[in-house]
């Protein structure tokens, strides 16, 4: 019988192949077979493609800070026009960056389900929120009553 890989081990696999590494280097990493590694992409995709995608995002980022170092000592250049090019590239590079740090912010907040519940709430007027407390008590009221417990508390009898 083929057992998942744990976790932990998929999550280093989805690392190591986000930083480029072949099947047979990661398989020999985690010492299991490189067929066996190769596989789980499919066996656990949403869990591998949670654990790539977070690990190419860290990469991307780790690998853009160290071309905006190599790019920034370009400025200096006694070419003036590699300085100038350096700088120009450098300067849009930075403002798109921080374009996407923006996006990936908007995405971190609307993927939170208690911010979007936090969102909606706030929405709400204090008539629709006077009902939906109301429907809560009545569901709290209906589900005790399922579970055979007698109906106690304020607005019972």
């Amino acid at each position: 019988m083929k057992s998942s890989p744990s976790p932990a081990m998929l999550q280093e696999a989805a690392e190591l192949r986000a930083r480029g590494q072949s099947w047979d280097a990661v398989g020999a990493k985690l010492g299991r077979a490189a067929e066996t590694c190769r596989k789980w992409p499919i066996l656990c995709a949403d869990l591998f493609r949670r654990y790539f995608n977070d690990a190419a995002d860290r990469f991307l980022l780790e690998f853009s800070g160290r071309c905006t170092v190599k790019l920034a000592t370009f400025t200096n250049s006694e070419n003036e026009r590699v300085a100038l090019d350096a700088t120009k590239f450098l300067s849009r590079h930075c403002v798109a960056l921080r374009e996407l740090q923006r996006a990936q912010s908007r995405l971190e907040k609307t993927a939170d389900p208690d911010l979007q519940l936090d969102e909606y709430l706030k929405g709400l007027s204090d008539e629709q929120l006077t009902e939906l407390e109301a429907g809560d008590d009545l569901a709290n009221l209906a589900a005790g009553q399922a579970a055979g417990e007698e109906p106690h508390g304020e607005g019972t009898a």
